[in-house]
């Protein structure tokens, strides 16, 4: 008898918790779609200049309940699986007709983004004033380059990594390396060239890559 109170009580306490986290998740799911449901309907709280203001649509169709997810599975649908990520924000642009910067909420699937397709709006949040890195940038490079890298780095530790490579970068040294940087060059269009002569689908972006990787290797070393 005991012990069939006692597994009672156990799947109980099991089924509270269950209920408990249930509603915590859909409170918080509440309160993050109806706050993001202002953003994507307004555009009035971005302090830039009305010339830089998204003019027609500030996102996709939104959800009240299930945010862009529905937009995010029809976009995986339309788009080949192996494509670069940057071409979803293309995509979106183009099927729904966006301007120069969007919401996107896939919350909690992904963090909520500020798609940005302007350059002059990107540069007043990386150069006139720079934010600070997304966490997920630097949970994602830790696997590639450790917790400590300059490319997840923000603010001061970032400035004092990049002093390290600026000589490689100096005018004086680059222009020793013009030559090299011909002959880099050069040998990318002949790969280019034999790839297009087969005819056949092939990824630029690993062709493209081992270019980018030999000439900051010059540089920097």
């Amino acid at each position: 008898m005991s012990y069939s109170i006692s597994l009672q009580k156990l799947v109980w306490g099991m089924l509270t918790l269950c209920v408990a986290f249930l509603g915590v998740f859909f409170a918080k799911l509440y309160r993050h779609r109806r706050r993001m449901k202002d953003l994507v309907s307004s555009n009035n709280n971005l302090t830039l200049r009305p010339a830089l203001l998204n003019r027609t649509k500030p996102g996709p169709p939104y959800h009240p309940i299930l945010g862009h997810l529905l937009v995010a599975a029809k976009m995986a649908k339309a788009l080949p699986p192996d494509v670069h990520p940057h071409h979803y924000w293309l995509w979106l642009r183009q099927e729904y007709h966006l301007g120069d910067f969007f919401y996107f909420d896939v919350w909690p699937m992904g963090p909520t983004s500020l798609i940005i397709c302007e350059a002059e709006i990107a540069d007043q949040v990386t150069v006139k004033h720079s934010l600070d890195k997304h966490p997920m940038v630097k949970e994602y490079l830790k696997q590639h380059l450790g917790t400590e890298n300059m490319a997840s780095a923000n603010g001061a530790v970032w400035r004092k990594a990049r002093t390290v490579y600026n000589p490689g970068f100096a005018t004086g040294h680059l222009m020793t390396l013009i030559s090299d940087i011909v002959e880099d060059v050069t040998i990318f269009y002949d790969v280019l060239s034999e790839l297009a002569e087969t005819g056949e689908v092939f990824q630029l972006e690993a062709t493209a890559m081992k270019l980018s990787f030999d000439m900051i290797g010059r540089l920097v070393l």
